[in-house]
């Protein structure tokens, strides 16, 4: 997605879809473009909601990515199953 060329195409694409209405979107695989990039293609379009789908070890661990991606929107939660199926496993032992 660094290329130049695939960035045109993906800014033209998101073109269409906002002129057609489209005002939210789902980043699929987010973590493997640079957060300066998405925000290089999104910034013509006001997009009203916008999540990524990152993997929990790059927002837990590289701060800076944290920082930048969350200039381009919100964050798929990966951790939460885990996080819930925590929870459950606490209440049962505990109860």
């Amino acid at each position: 997605t660094e290329n130049v060329l695939v960035q045109e195409q993906l800014q033209n694409f998101v073109k269409v879809i906002f002129e057609r209405g489209v005002t939210m979107l789902r980043l699929d695989a987010a973590m493997h473009v640079y957060p300066e990039t998405f925000l290089a293609i999104l910034a013509a379009f006001p997009m009203n909601y916008v999540v990524q789908e990152f993997f929990p070890g790059p927002i837990k661990f590289e701060k800076d990515t944290l920082t930048k991606a969350s200039m381009v929107g919100t964050f798929t939660n990966f951790d939460f199953g885990s996080q819930v199926a925590q929870v459950l496993f606490d209440v049962r032992k505990d109860g």
